[in-house]
């Protein structure tokens, strides 16, 4: 009898912990589907630069293929991004395997680039990513993300103080991405 009660206090203090674990509280309020899209407002604040840089568009996930950025104001723009972040613009792979991550709810993906600090109060959550490597954290200085059932909004900050504030907007989940933007992945836009 103490046994079985030892067995079931410890499974049962187990199940408290994961349940107390704000990266597994995330990963459950994320819906995770093979496909989404949605509206974003992206804007720039570089030290240099008297006004913000402000761009809209629209994105979409791909479980298996990646991210589709498509910037449609105030210049057009498709940025491919590839689950393991590889894009078809230099310098910015690292961020289009953060987005695949956090929108799919890959928090452990994360947790290989980034030393992650997690809270979350109720059905809202907040991460903040650091760089684990020297390599990345000379361009990166941290990334912060919150949001709900999907993400809300990215902050991405560099070491010079510049920012990039991304607020997402009508985020909603598809059967599968519509043939134009299917074949951007097979294309590598």
């Amino acid at each position: 009898m103490k046994r079985t009660l030892g067995i079931l206090l410890f499974v049962l203090g187990g199940v408290a912990d994961a349940a107390e674990d704000p990266l597994a509280q995330i990963s459950a309020l994320l819906e995770a589907p093979s496909s989404l899209q949605g509206e974003f407002v992206q804007t720039t604040v570089v030290q240099v630069l008297n006004a913000p840089l402000v761009s809209r568009g629209r994105f979409y996930v791909d479980r298996a293929r990646g991210v589709s950025w498509h910037v449609e104001h105030p210049l057009e723009s498709v940025t491919v991004f590839s689950p393991d972040g590889g894009s078809s613009s230099a310098g910015v792979n690292w961020i289009g395997g953060m987005l695949h991550a956090a929108f799919l709810g890959d928090l452990a993906a994360l947790e290989r680039t980034f030393v992650v600090s997690a809270q979350v109060r109720g059905p809202q959550w907040s991460l903040a990513l650091t760089p684990r490597s020297d390599a990345l954290s000379r361009y990166l200085q941290r990334i912060d993300l919150r949001g709900g059932t999907t993400i809300e909004a990215v902050e991405v900050t560099d070491p010079n103080g510049d920012h990039i504030q991304i607020e997402f907007a009508g985020v909603e989940s598809l059967a599968e991405l519509p043939p134009e933007i299917q074949s951007e992945f097979d294309l590598g836009h």
